[in-house]
This record gives C-alpha cells, structure tokens and sequence, in this order.
C-alpha cells in the first residue's frame, strides 16, 4: 500500500519515535521479523525507513524501493537513505554481502541474472539446470520471469 498523501501530517508522531544520533537514527517503535521499523497510519502499516524518506525528501515514486546506504535495517537518518528500482536494491545487497532470501534458497539474484543470460543466448535450460543445484522447470520459470521477478 502507497504512503497517504498527507503523510506530513503524522511526521511529529513519527519523529517522535526516532533515537536521533550523529550516525543512524534508530526507530524506536514496532519492529517486523526482517527488522525494519513498522509506523501505522490509519490501520495500515509502512516501512518507517519509506516514511522517513517521503517526510524529509517527497514522494516516493511507484515500484521504488528506499534502500539503505548503511545497510542498517532500522535507521530512518534521511541522509542513509536512497531510492532505487528492485534490481538496483538486489544488486546493493549483493554488493554488501547481503542477500534477502529465504535461508533455504538455492539461488540468489545474481543467480537469476547469469540464468537468464545463458537463455537469452539460446542454452538449452537442461543445460543451465545442471549447473545449478534445481530443476529445468526452475530454471524455465526465472527465464520466462515468473520466478525471481526482482532479479
């Protein structure tokens, strides 16, 4: 769900749930399981990071992510944050060392992108599966993008 257009209106109550320091600005409220800070507004619940962003730089546009130059999870310090597409964030975690997916994952997204590329150039997926530890089915699914989307 979009941020309400009038999400200025909840920023002194946002604020106010924020550890402000010289470095990350910690949120101090509801933190979910990935932990990333969770501020409700009208039932609804928004990544405080995306919140942080729109309060102090504007709008975030459709489809963006607001991505962390810290990699710190929980700070909402506007100066660490930066918006980008869902490959460009894959590709910041990957470049950290960081890589959100399931523990249990066989791939990641550089996985994903070298995949696709193989198919593009015409391999055949029975080709590309043996050298991944999943099906040709897999393989066919993150080709035709109806797995590993973001990638």
């Amino acid at each position: 769900m979009p941020l309400p257009a009038d999400i200025s209106q909840h920023a002194d109550r946002f604020w106010a749930k924020t550890q402000k320091g010289e470095g990350c600005w910690l949120w101090m409220a509801r933190i979910g399981r990935r932990g990333y800070g969770n501020f409700s507004v009208r039932g609804h619940f928004h990544g405080a990071h995306r919140v942080a962003y729109a309060l102090a730089v504007g709008p975030i546009a459709d489809g963006l992510h607001v991505c962390h130059r810290c990699d710190n999870p929980p700070c909402v310090n506007p100066a660490h944050l930066f918006l980008g597409t869902p490959k460009e964030n894959a590709a910041d975690m990957t470049a950290k060392g960081r890589r959100a997916v399931h523990p249990h994952a066989k791939l990641c997204s550089a996985d994903a992108v070298a995949i696709r590329a193989r198919r593009d150039a015409g391999e055949p997926v029975v080709s590309i599966a043996a050298d991944y530890p999943v099906t040709p089915s897999v393989i066919s699914a993150i080709a035709h993008r109806r797995a590993w989307r973001h990638a």
